[in-house]
C-alpha cells in the first residue's frame, strides 16, 4: 500500500509541474551560464607546412578520432517565449596523439597537439511545455587553434588558424525559479575538421 501512495504521490507532483500555469514571460530577459561539454571530433589532415612523407594516404591524423572535455560560458537574450540569441564561449581542450609519419629530413615529429577555443553567435527557437523547453539552435562560431608537432618532446613545428564556419545544434531545459538546468546537443566544423558536443549546463535569468 505505502508503494503504491509513493507511486501516487510522485506522479501528482510530476502532473503538477509539467500542468502548473507557470507564465513563460518570467523566462524572457537575460541570463547568463557555464556548462561542461564532452566532446567527440573528427580531425582531417592538417595542412602543415613541414616536408614529410606520409607514405600513403591512410597514415597520419586521417583516422584519428579525438575525445576530450571542456567548458563553455554563454549569455542570452530571450526576447519572447519563443526566441532568443545567445553568444558562447566554449574552450575545447587539448587533443594529443602519435603519428605515423616517415620523414625525409630531421628531426621527425612523432607527436601532435592541438588546443581550440571559438566563440559563438545563435538564434534559438524554444517549443515551451510547461516548466519545460524544447530548442533548436544554429549560428557562427568564430575558432582559433594551435596546432603543434614534436619531436621526442622537443617542439618542432607549430602554426596558428582561425575561421569562420557554422554551427547547430538542440537540446532542452527546465525551470525552476531563476535557474535553469539545461542538456543539449551541438555540432561545430573547424574547416575540415568537425566535433560534436554533449553538455550540460545551469543558466541563470535576471528579473
Amino acid at each position: 500500500m505505502s508503494v503504491m501512495r509513493t507511486l501516487a504521490t510522485v506522479t501528482a507532483f510530476a502532473a503538477a509541474i509539467l500542468s502548473s500555469p507557470i507564465s513563460h514571460a518570467d523566462q524572457r530577459g537575460w541570463y547568463a551560464g557555464v556548462g561542461y561539454a564532452a566532446i567527440s571530433g573528427d580531425s582531417a589532415r592538417p595542412d602543415i607546412a613541414f616536408p614529410v612523407d606520409t607514405g600513403n594516404a591512410g597514415s597520419g591524423l586521417l583516422d584519428q578520432q579525438l575525445d576530450s572535455h571542456g567548458y563553455q560560458f554563454l549569455a542570452g537574450f530571450r526576447a519572447f517565449d519563443w526566441l532568443a540569441i545567445e553568444a558562447n564561449y566554449i574552450d575545447l581542450g587539448g587533443t594529443e596523439g602519435d603519428l605515423n609519419f616517415v620523414c625525409v629530413v630531421a628531426p621527425c615529429p612523432d607527436r601532435f597537439n592541438n588546443d581550440t577555443t571559438a566563440g559563438s553567435l545563435s538564434i534559438l527557437g524554444f517549443y515551451p511545455i510547461g516548466k519545460f523547453d524544447l530548442f533548436a539552435r544554429a549560428g557562427f562560431a568564430h575558432w582559433r587553434s594551435r596546432e603543434a608537432l614534436y619531436s621526442q618532446d622537443e617542439l618542432a613545428y607549430a602554426q596558428d588558424v582561425q575561421a569562420t564556419d557554422g554551427t547547430y545544434g538542440a537540446g532542452a531545459q527546465f525551470h525552476l525559479g531563476n535557474v535553469t538546468t539545461r542538456f543539449q546537443y551541438e555540432r561545430y566544423r573547424f574547416g575540415r575538421d568537425a566535433a560534436d558536443l554533449w553538455s550540460l549546463g545551469l543558466t541563470y535569468t535576471f528579473r
